[in-house]
């Protein structure tokens, strides 16, 4: 054999090699478990790094290999407790790749939401995918890879199949995971979790994917009403979520072909003192929202907010022109307040601040307002439950919501125990009433009553 030919083949034989490395990966043996950490960084939980398959934002159609993490408290990890149930956890805006959920550096779980969830609840299993552009997906070929910002559908549906391997992988690892399950998120998490919502609605292929409760936070569900308000505004907090949304946008309608965009470039989206800087504010990954936000403030001039009109081009404030029509079209795909019907059983808490500098509250009161034409009843206890506070700022927000939602978890875990609570059945047939050791009541008393042969909760 020439020396010629030798080479030929041993070039094949490493395609051959490298490309069913890259397909046992992509294909055989997901979903998979492939690192599993004992209380990472000392925060109670055991993380578990897993791979499994999802759809391909880039080549719809295709299917690709992605990467997510499930968060074990402690005493579940052990095998020393059951959990209550699993928490599919929908992380908010990040941009640095250790800031997501399989990347955590122990700095960084400290300051997430998911953190925070960590830190209060140790009875749920949390599931957190990275969603595309992050962990497994960050680098393809060599290739960094946009986010799939604000994108509904297939976002929605890396979470819902990251939950679903999830399970499968702790059913083979033999943990109990109990029978409640919730779908959480702030920020864009709460997007994507509201976009879940809608998928297992619509999609019968998660038909069999049933939350007890989404419970969502400062989330900008209608896209278009999110940059009308952008428009308005002269003081703007982040303007690095702007620069996101149109350029991730910019990148991923190219990539699926979309013939809107074929003509449009950078310069057609951005001002021209922007244009130069996109590669590193956003496709890099080595800078976070801060970093990232202090630069364009310092590009324009600015301190702690600006007019992000300054920073797009004047066709994208022209609601006339090509390039507008063309955004504005993946604004309308993306939002969530037309279309579609949530179940008649579905439970909803949504939460939003009047104070919101970033995600405005008109997002979350045209959500409602949507429901609400639906036919979906909006009030305490009924399908929606929908809180505001004045003031509070998008990040100060956070503290309340997470009260909130730990509320409802623990709540949640009171009904899969058998335990209901008195005050929200007014209506209650009291017709025997016990303690826990077995003296008949004339009247419920605080704490754990047995009332009619079950457990009551009486606050």
């Amino acid at each position: 054999m020439n020396k010629m030919k030798r080479v030929i083949l041993l070039a094949i034989a490493l395609l051959i090699l490298t490309g069913t490395v890259w397909s046992q990966q992509a294909e055989g043996g997901l979903p998979r478990i492939v690192n599993d950490e004992a209380d990472v960084y000392g925060s109670g939980m055991g993380r578990l790094t897993f791979h499994y398959r999802s759809v391909d934002p880039l080549h719809p159609g295709d299917s690709i290999t992605m990467s997510g993490a499930i968060f074990v408290p402690n005493d579940i990890y052990d095998r020393k407790k059951k959990a209550t149930g699993i928490l599919l956890l929908n992380h908010p805006t990040v941009m640095r790749r250790n800031e997501a959920p399989s990347t955590y550096e122990s700095h960084i779980i400290e300051n997430t939401i998911e953190g925070n969830i960590i830190a209060l609840e140790k009875d749920y299993i949390m599931v957190c995918a990275d969603y595309y552009g992050f962990g497994l997906t960050e680098k393809i070929d060599g290739v960094k890879q946009p986010q799939t910002y604000l994108y509904a559908d297939c976002t929605a549906r890396h979470v819902l199949d990251a939950y679903e391997s999830a399970k499968v992988l702790l059913a083979e690892e033999g943990y109990d995971v109990g029978n409640v399950l919730v779908n959480m998120g702030y920020s864009q998490g709460a997007h994507t979790s509201m976009a879940a919502l809608k998928t297992t609605v619509e999609d019968s292929h998660y038909g069999g994917v049933k939350f007890d409760y989404t419970i969502c936070g400062g989330g900008p569900y209608d896209l278009q009403a999110f940059y009308e308000e952008l428009m308005k505004t002269d003081k703007y907090a982040y303007p690095v979520a702007v620069g996101m949304l149109m350029a991730y946008t910019h990148q991923i309608e190219r990539a699926q072909g979309n013939a809107d965009f074929t003509d449009i470039a950078l310069g057609d989206l951005f001002d021209e003192a922007m244009v130069p800087h996109v590669d590193d504010y956003f496709y890099n990954g080595d800078y976070g929202a801060s970093f990232t936000n202090r630069d364009i403030f310092i590009l324009y001039g600015e301190s702690k907010g600006m007019d992000v009109k300054k920073m797009i081009s004047s066709g994208m404030q022209d609601t006339n022109s090509t390039v507008f029509k063309a955004f504005d079209k993946v604004l309308a795909a993306n939002s969530l307040t037309h279309g579609w019907t949530p179940r008649e059983d579905d439970r909803i808490y949504l939460f939003h601040s009047s104070g919101d500098d970033i995600v405005f509250k008109k997002c979350s009161d045209n959500m409602v307002n949507y429901l609400r034409s639906q036919g979906i009843e909006v009030g305490s206890e009924k399908n929606v439950t929908y809180n505001t506070l004045p003031f509070l700022t998008h990040e100060m927000g956070v503290v309340p919501f997470v009260l909130a939602a730990t509320n409802l978890l623990n709540r949640l875990q009171e009904e899969a125990a058998g335990i209901v609570d008195v005050n929200l059945n007014p209506n209650l047939n009291l017709k025997s009433i016990y303690n826990l050791s077995g003296q008949r009541l004339k009247t419920p008393q605080k704490g754990i009553n047995i009332i009619n042969g079950r457990k009551v909760l009486v606050r």
